[in-house]
């Protein structure tokens, strides 16, 4: 930027309102005069009190020739955002894998003020970042702001190479990404061989997308517990792809993360994982969301696994063995819903634990409106089961797809109560084909089950019935032998 340039920036910022908020910041990401900055790194600040987003004012990203890489004008972002039929046409949008997703391009929690271009910044550039006034408030509503030279910084001068079949993912900026999705993004296409995205300890407040074509991708997790992505997604936000992480391509490994969809309770339908592509294998990994946690539509092998939430929890269409798992009902509702078609086998739960808490006491095991879904298919075999799972253990419902049938869910009578009310549910209804069987059911201190009060047309199998459930790789095929 030239001098006259310079000199017209600092009598513009110094006309501005000399008032300037009690704030101060206190660390920066990147910092101040950074080098070797990963493009794809969200912005950061952290101030010594509290603050929020004002309405006013805007933020501008630009590069050292004055091109702004991107703007956001915070006048109408929140109204924008959460409208009362979800976002508005002037809502942002940020490309996820292909697909054009509203997100929140900035975000204030606690003292820290967060912020996500909508587009990767280039390699080899130097940047600034303005924040005018009323952009950020503090508790008392007065507005912070900071001119462009107060925070510059350089991204790294060249991507990692082409023929990398390992790739870092660090929150603090030490990997070759700061996102698991720039890593994604980063992988070509049609990529022979296989390419392992490790995610070192950090959080990752970020919508994710591995999209037809990068096939076998391993993404790996450097700890269970303390590797975690995690980001509100749902059917309010984003209607046509409502899932926080999202997988097209095939030969996929998720292990050793923690996936968590921040949607809160009663935040409509809400996937943390949306599997589509085959062979994918999900081993050590931690998801929780509420409605609708996992979806799962292809071929899936998952193994060690924990799932917590509460309405139709797993669900899906595909054809996925459960090795070991732990379920977590964390609310009254239903544990899984396989709208498999009669060339699928469905989902088969092996030797895995159901928990249900404490207030949680109607938990079904699975439901299916049988007129929609005719060949449904749920198996738990020797599965331990917590003492919130209802004796009957099934549902037949009429109005599963509601989109589709046109009913109205009734609200729950009081908080905890079931979502909908008991005229949805039909038991009588004919359900020759629909499959839902039991083996060698236990409660969670492995005492066999009372399974007297299932319904009539669920079946308790026999020991010579389970050779073609009971192995994953007769359910799914002798890939699942490539499992970690």
């Amino acid at each position: 930027m030239g001098s006259r340039s310079t000199a017209l920036v600092a009598l513009l910022w110094a006309a501005l309102p000399a008032a300037q908020a009690a704030l101060s910041v206190q660390g920066r990401f990147p910092q101040q005069g950074a080098a070797e900055v990963c493009p794809d790194a969200p912005l950061r600040l952290v101030f010594d009190g509290p603050v929020t987003l004002g309405t006013t004012g805007r933020i501008v990203i630009a590069d050292s020739t004055g091109t702004v890489a991107d703007t956001i004008d915070l006048a109408g972002l929140s109204q924008a955002m959460v409208g009362a039929n979800g976002p508005g046409a002037n809502a942002p949008i940020r490309v996820v894998g292909g697909f054009p997703l509203h997100y929140h391009p900035v975000v204030a929690e606690g003292n820290t003020v967060t912020i996500r271009p909508r587009a990767v910044l280039a390699y080899g550039r130097a940047y600034t970042v303005a924040i005018e006034p009323g952009a950020i408030v503090d508790a008392a509503g007065t507005g912070w702001h900071e001119p462009a030279a107060v925070w510059s910084f350089a991204t790294r001068s060249a991507p990692p190479s082409a023929s990398a079949t390992t790739l870092t993912v660090a929150a603090d900026g030490t990997g070759d990404f700061c996102t698991v999705q720039g890593a994604i993004d980063f992988v070509p296409a049609g990529h022979p061989g296989r390419i392992t995205i490790l995610v070192r300890r950090g959080f990752y407040g970020e919508l994710v997308d591995i999209p037809q074509g990068k096939d076998r991708i391993t993404l790996r997790g450097e700890d269970r517990h303390e590797s975690v992505i995690a980001c509100a997604n749902n059917a309010v936000v984003n209607p046509q792809h409502r899932t926080m992480m999202g997988v097209q391509a095939d030969d996929i490994v998720i292990q050793n993360l923690t996936l968590h969809n921040l949607t809160p309770k009663g935040g409509k339908q809400s996937e943390t994982l949306q599997v589509r592509g085959a062979r994918c294998i999900l081993v050590d990994d931690d998801f929780f969301s509420f409605q609708d946690t996992l979806r799962l539509d292809g071929g899936v092998y998952v193994k060690d696994c924990l799932i917590a939430g509460d309405v139709d929890f797993i669900w899906g269409a595909g054809t996925v063995f459960f090795d070991k798992c732990t379920l977590d009902a964390v609310h009254n509702g239903w544990l899984v819903q396989s709208r498999n078609n009669a060339q699928r086998l469905g989902y088969v739960f092996a030797d895995c634990t159901i928990n249900t808490a404490p207030d949680a006491t109607h938990v079904l095991l699975a439901r299916i409106d049988p007129r929609i879904y005719p060949s449904s298919n749920v198996a738990f075999i020797r599965c331990r089961m917590g003492p919130g799972i209802r004796p009957e253990g099934w549902e037949l419902d009429r109005g599963t797809d509601r989109s589709r049938q046109g009913a109205v869910a009734t609200p729950p009578a009081q908080p905890g109560a079931r979502a909908e009310a008991s005229a949805a549910v039909d038991n009588t209804q004919p359900a020759t084909r629909v499959r839902f069987w039991e083996y060698q059911s236990a409660d969670l201190s492995g005492k066999p089950l009372d399974v007297s009060g299932r319904l009539p047309f669920s079946r308790q199998l026999a020991a010579s019935e389970l050779p073609p459930l009971a192995d994953p790789a007769v359910v799914l095929g002798a890939w699942v032998a490539q499992a970690p």
